[in-house]
């Protein structure tokens, strides 16, 4: 495989949604990106990779476009917003570091 310059990370680089659903047939990780570097500072942006480690289909990043742009269009109704310390202590949020796992899998 190629290899980026003064790296030992090969490219295709596995992705940590790869390293954390090795293994596994349930619960599999999926992820959003957000990728602002490429557009214009107003128009910010995001990748969503699916539990394949992506890049997504049409008809997925099409459907995310559509609700986002009807999120928009209705001034963002429907959005629950909470503050970060109540988001960070709910139940459904969990912390996982992600980057060890990665970087060790790449130094293989």
């Amino acid at each position: 495989m190629p290899r980026v310059a003064n790296s030992r990370q090969p490219r295709p680089c596995r992705t940590a949604i790869l390293v954390y659903n090795r293994g596994r047939t349930s619960g599999l990780a999926d992820g959003i990106v957000v990728t602002p570097s490429h557009n214009p500072p107003d128009s910010g942006g995001f990748k969503y990779n699916p539990s394949n480690g992506g890049p997504a289909d049409t008809s997925i990043t099409s459907w995310i476009e559509d609700s986002a742009n009807a999120f928009l269009a209705a001034g963002l109704k429907g959005i629950a917003r909470i503050p970060i310390a109540a988001a960070r202590s709910a139940a459904s949020t969990h912390e996982h570091d992600f980057s060890a796992p990665t970087s060790t899998t790449l130094a293989m």
